[in-house]
């Protein structure tokens, strides 16, 4: 086989295409028995190969490590001919040689902290078997108008770059010199906001903020858009142009909104008294909540392009479903929030058979559409 060593020595891959030869290794340098879950932090390139009951499935996509022992990783998946995007968030726990588990498999971080590797076969099911490994983004910058190829994230849930977006979804740019001065709209939404405009193929997308301090830029993008992929261009207030970045456009690409504005931990869910749901304000099985986020992709009947949704509260055209810890739940809406653009809105009945863990009553949230699956919040529930 030929094998490939990183340039700091951390990794190495290695294979062979030759007949009877085929094969995959992939190997990190272990921590010198000081490593902890802060060694793994920041965001990642991703791939992987699993066979399970499905068949073979590969995947790429990327990782995003909060170094306190979670990690959000985006997989697009392909499975036969079929694509769904799957974004969920799991917990890990370190070793000190930098080994340890994680995503329901051994995990082994590299001693630079720069790659890791994973692999393992499923609880309960010995033939479904998993490989996958992560190379450390590298730091992208520009001068002029620069728009961060890796910058570009759903508003809600901030899945790291790769992660598709979604015909009127609220998206959230980071870059830099696009104006000098910093400013918020009104709806409804404009096209143009302290002088700068956001071309998403060629279509002036609606400007919610302009933030100057943190190279901000927060938009929604036109329900025309269509294509499989996204290209976003910055027209800055003095004239210039930013580069061209291509991502990956789907027809949804569900975020749901946390109520530390990071995309994980808990969700921003209203209780049916109107309440804010929270480990101090839990619902119980069978009690109605009301769920916000973005990405959800078209609506009928159809809204203008950054204005407030009608209270009419346009329903949302594709296939739906909910898990709360595990179990389905009854959908009774799905469609905008009314008086908002770019928000969505579920709301459903927490499940009588919800399983609730021992230790707490925060139970993970799961959203499915016809191609995206994200479970990145949880719900408090209590019996």
């Amino acid at each position: 086989k030929s094998i490939y060593v990183s340039q700091d020595g951390s990794m190495f891959i290695g294979g062979s295409l030759a007949s009877g030869g085929h094969g995959l290794m992939i190997g990190v340098k272990a921590y010198a028995n000081n490593a902890t879950n802060a060694n793994w932090t920041g965001f990642y390139w991703g791939a992987g190969l699993r066979m399970d009951s499905n068949g073979f499935e590969a995947f790429s996509g990327s990782a995003n490590s909060t170094g306190a022992g979670s990690v959000v990783w985006y997989r697009r998946l392909v499975l036969g001919a079929a694509v769904e995007d799957f974004t969920p968030v799991h917990s890990y726990n370190l070793t000190p040689d930098g080994s340890g588990t994680a995503l329901g498999a051994d995990v082994a971080l590299a001693a630079t902290g720069n790659a890791f590797v994973g692999s393992g076969v499923q609880p309960g099911d010995s033939a479904a078997y998993e490989i996958y490994f992560g190379i450390r983004m590298p730091a992208q910058t520009g001068t002029g108008v620069f728009l961060n190829p890796q910058g570009i994230f759903n508003a809600a849930s901030f899945a790291p770059a790769g992660n598709p977006v979604s015909p009127g979804e609220f998206v959230t740019l980071y870059g830099s010199g696009f104006a000098t001065q910093s400013a918020t709209a009104q709806l409804p939404f404009p096209t143009t906001l302290a002088g700068v405009q956001v071309l998403v193929n060629n279509q002036s997308a609606l400007l919610y903020r302009v933030d100057t301090a943190l190279g901000r830029i927060d938009l929604v993008i036109p329900y025309e858009v269509t294509g499989q992929t996204a290209t976003f261009v910055i027209l800055a207030s003095n004239g210039s142009k930013s580069n061209a970045v291509d991502i990956l456009l789907a027809s949804t690409s569900p975020g749901v909104f946390s109520q530390a504005s990071n995309g994980i931990g808990a969700g921003s869910i209203r209780n049916s008294d109107n309440s804010i749901n929270s480990p101090t304000n839990p619902v119980h099985p069978g009690d109605f909540v009301e769920i916000f986020l973005t990405g959800m992709g078209a609506v009928t009947p159809p809204v203008k392009d950054g204005f407030a949704a009608p209270t009419s509260q346009p329903l949302t055209t594709g296939p739906l479903d909910v898990y709360v810890g595990g179990a389905p739940a009854n959908v009774v809406f799905q469609g905008l929030a009314p008086g908002f653009a770019g928000l969505y809105q579920i709301n459903v009945q927490i499940p009588a058979n919800v399983v609730l863990p021992t230790t707490s009553n925060a139970v993970p949230l799961a959203i499915q559409t016809a191609g995206a699956f994200t479970d990145l919040v949880d719900i408090a529930v209590t019996p």
